[in-house]
Order: structure tokens, then C-alpha cells, then sequence
């Protein structure tokens, strides 16, 4: 038990677990013998038949049948590129190991290539890791995870279904998959048929291979596209040449009035824009990748201190804000006790199949498609509109033209491209997928 909590502590925070080993008031295990220990286990590509029999026995200890529908998550991570031998086995392991089919084709590319050059192994580069997590129970395991040099929807396309055939066999319900927004996890859903068609084009949906009465929702992970939301609006900037220029009804939707409400009053120790900091108003890469701190901007308390301002112009903003903010509460519930210690009814759970916050993220949705239809349609600038009858000594229309011209220049400053004025196409798709896979998943399991 020492060992065990030893290893937790470790993993949390191993200079934590050096300070307080340090202290001399626990006697813990050196961080080599923990290394022993968690290579007690031997490190195995592909399906762990291990933990899943671990997880599938600990599902049938539970008393309600509900209680064995799970969420699989799907995530890409990086490794390092060096190949290592291990001692028990004898084997090699860092090599990438495809599929049959995908080595045939591999195979076939070389020999067209260079009919006599011999093809050699491949160094992963990534690993494609699958882990499930009970909707209705603490369980948490990580099943499966693939080595490869660069992942394709094709490779994932296998793997997915082979792990959701694997734990539907040992009675391991898979409701929904989970996955973040880049391109190879949205190239793999639009694989598949979708069950219900929408006119966007985005598939939410689609018939379980493995379980085919019912269905599998594919769910874009709501904590990422906070942050991409977040770095649409941080690129979103007054100037010309900025890589966004958010605009709706007329009102820019920018960063700039963030970090004008921030530098108007961050010497002030009291304020009601507190969530503001440096690490949030002006994120680096790091910070970036934290959705701590695009929840504190994207949030209802910036949004309210932007209006007290009074800036008209930020009204556009504010309203996103709020919109934003309240779309991922409506998500975000960790726990059934939440919503009453942070006193947010939007955070309570889902009881009823007719609960009044469908609506509200069904809105969002309409809200975002509805922005993105004016962006399309968006005016040209009106030429006749122009006041050049007052043009001296121009019988060839030259200071005509060029003025015409200038007003064009104008309007391109004012109208940026469609694709600039709102959210990033992926970020749309991945909102509309999540939100709509969302509802009838959440009725799904009520019912």
C-alpha cells in the first residue's frame, strides 16, 4: 500500500514526492526503486487484453445496468524517437507496427519507387492512445495504444472500432467517442454514414459496428474548443493584417478591448474584471494550451465589467462573452453536487430528457450559423454611392477612378474575407458536432 501510494505521489509530482522524501517525516521509496516497480507491468502495443479484463470484471460488479455505458476517448501523443530492448521478451520496441493491410500498401508504394531498394523498418514517431471512462462510475483505464510514424484516418478508422468491438464484447457499452479537433480525428468521422443527416454537413452520429441497435455519438472535446474559441478571438485584432477580424451587425468582436479593460485597471487592487492577469491577456505558447485561462476570459465577469464601461462599440463582444460562457457551463458539469457550490444553476445535472438547456446549446449553434451567413453575405461597397461630381479638370476620369479605387481600399479594411469575420471553420464544426451529439446522448442515457 506504501509502494502504491509512493508510485501516485510520484507521478503527480515527482519533485513534490523528492521534498517530501527529503523531509525525513515519511520514510518513501527512492525514485529508482518506483522505477522498478512501475515496469512490473511490461509495456504492450496494441489492445491491453489485461485491462480490459480488469475493467470488464470491475463492470460487472455494479449493481445498475446503466452503469456499464462508457465513453471512449481518443488522443495523439508524441514520443521520443529511440529504440529500446527489453529484457524480458528480447524485443525491439520503438518500430512502428501496422496493420496487415496497411503494410501491403507500404510495401507496394517502395516497390514502385525503387523495384531493388529493400524497405526498412519505420521509428514511431506517436503513439494513438484509447482510454474509456464511465459516464455513470469512477472507472478510468487506458485499453489500447498504436505506434506509428504519422497517424492517418485510415490507421484510425481500424484501431477505433477494434477497440469498441473489444470492449463490447466484454460488455463494455461504448456511447460516444471523444476526441479533439485536429485534422486526421475529423478526416476519420467523415468516414463514416451518419445516422442523422444535417444540411452543414457535420456527422455527430453514426450506427455502432459492434452493437448495431444503437448508436455512437463522436463528441469534438469541449475543453479544446474553449481554447480554440479563445485563440480565434486573441487573433482577432483591429489591424489589417491581423489573421482574424471578428465582425458582427457591424461591432468588431476583438482583443483589444480585452486588453484595454486590463491595462485600464490592473494597478487597482480591487476590480471587478479580477480573472484578468498577464498569463491570460497576453498568453504565450504555454499558456495557450491551459483552458484555465481561456475560461477566465471567455467568461460572464469580464463580460460585465466590459459593460459597465460602456463601450458601444464592445457590445458585440460582450454578448459573445456571455454566450460562450454559459454554452460551456451548460457542458461542463463535473460532478451532481456543482452547481450548488459554485452557484450556477446552468452546472446541475441532467434529470430530465426535456430540460430547458437543450434549447439553450441547441441556440448556440443557431446563433454561430446565423453569424456566418451575414459574414457570407456581407455588402459590396456601393461605387455610386460616392460623391465625385465635384472632381475638377478631369475630363478622363482619373481622380474618379482613383478614388473609386481607394474606397475599395476601404472597404477590404473594413470587410475582411468571410472566412476572417468569424470563428475558424473548424471550431463551427467541432461546436455544432459536440452540441448535437450532446442531446440525444444525454436522452439516450435518462431513458
Amino acid at each position: 500500500m506504501l509502494i502504491r501510494l509512493a508510485l501516485s505521489l510520484h507521478v503527480t509530482s515527482p519533485t513534490a514526492y523528492e521534498l517530501l522524501r527529503d523531509s525525513g517525516m515519511v520514510k518513501l521509496p527512492s525514485s529508482r526503486t518506483l522505477f522498478d516497480y512501475e515496469k512490473v507491468k511490461p509495456a504492450k502495443e496494441g489492445i491491453d487484453d489485461v485491462a480490459m479484463d480488469s475493467a470488464a470484471r470491475r463492470v460487472k460488479l455494479l449493481k445498475h445496468e446503466w452503469q456499464k455505458y462508457y465513453v471512449l476517448m481518443g488522443d495523439e501523443m508524441s514520443i521520443s524517437q529511440n529504440v529500446v530492448f527489453q529484457k524480458s521478451t528480447g524485443a525491439m520496441i520503438g518500430f512502428t507496427s501496422l496493420d496487415k493491410v496497411d503494410q501491403e500498401v507500404l510495401n507496394l508504394e517502395a516497390y514502385l519507387n525503387d523495384v531493388e531498394a529493400d524497405r526498412e523498418p519505420v521509428i514511431a514517431k506517436k503513439v494513438m492512445v484509447y482510454m474509456i471512462k464511465g459516464v455513470s462510475s469512477g472507472i478510468k483505464e487506458i485499453v489500447a495504444t498504436f505506434a506509428c510514424a504519422s497517424i492517418t484516418a485510415n490507421q484510425m478508422y481500424f484501431w477505433t472500432w477494434r477497440v469498441v468491438g473489444s470492449l463490447e464484447r466484454r460488455g463494455i457499452a461504448v456511447v460516444a467517442f471523444v476526441s479533439d479537433g485536429c485534422s486526421v480525428n475529423r478526416a476519420f468521422i467523415r468516414k463514416h454514414k451518419p445516422v442523422t443527416v444535417l444540411e452543414s454537413g457535420v456527422i455527430f452520429d453514426t450506427v455502432n459496428k459492434s452493437a448495431p441497435s444503437r448508436v455512437l455519438y463522436f463528441v469534438s472535446d469541449v475543453p479544446h474548443l474553449l481554447k480554440t474559441i479563445r485563440n480565434c478571438l486573441y487573433s482577432s485584432r483591429g489591424k489589417k493584417k491581423s489573421s482574424r477580424r471578428m465582425i458582427r451587425k457591424g461591432k468588431k468582436i476583438t482583443w483589444d478591448y480585452i486588453i484595454k479593460l486590463y491595462e485600464s485597471y490592473k494597478m487597482r487592487n480591487l476590480r471587478k474584471s479580477f480573472k484578468l492577469s498577464p498569463m491570460n491577456v497576453y498568453p504565450d505558447s504555454y499558456a495557450r494550451m491551459k483552458v484555465k485561462y481561456a475560461a477566465q476570459v471567455l467568461s460572464r465577469t469580464v463580460a460585465q465589467d466590459l459593460e459597465d464601461q460602456e463601450w458601444e462599440e464592445a457590445s458585440e463582444l460582450i454578448y459573445f462573452l456571455r454566450y460562450v460562457n454559459d454554452w460551456f457551463d451548460c457542458l461542463n458539469g463535473a460532478h451532481t453536487s456543482i452547481a450548488k457550490k459554485k452557484r450556477n444553476d446552468r452546472l446541475k445535472a441532467y434529470t430530465s430528457v426535456d430540460d430547458s438547456r437543450f434549447d439553450f446549446i441547441l441556440s448556440f449553434v443557431t446563433y454561430l450559423q446565423e453569424w456566418e451567413e451575414e459574414a457570407k453575405n456581407a455588402p459590396a461597397v456601393d461605387v455610386s454611392a460616392l460623391n465625385v461630381s465635384n472632381v475638377p479638370d478631369d475630363p478622363e476620369g482619373i481622380n474618379q477612378s482613383m478614388e473609386v479605387e481607394q474606397a475599395r481600399e476601404d472597404d477590404q479594411e473594413d470587410l475582411p474575407p468571410a472566412s476572417k469575420r468569424i470563428l475558424s471553420r473548424q471550431t463551427l464544426e467541432g461546436i455544432e458536432m459536440s452540441t448535437r451529439a450532446f442531446i440525444p446522448m444525454v436522452r439516450f442515457l435518462l431513458r
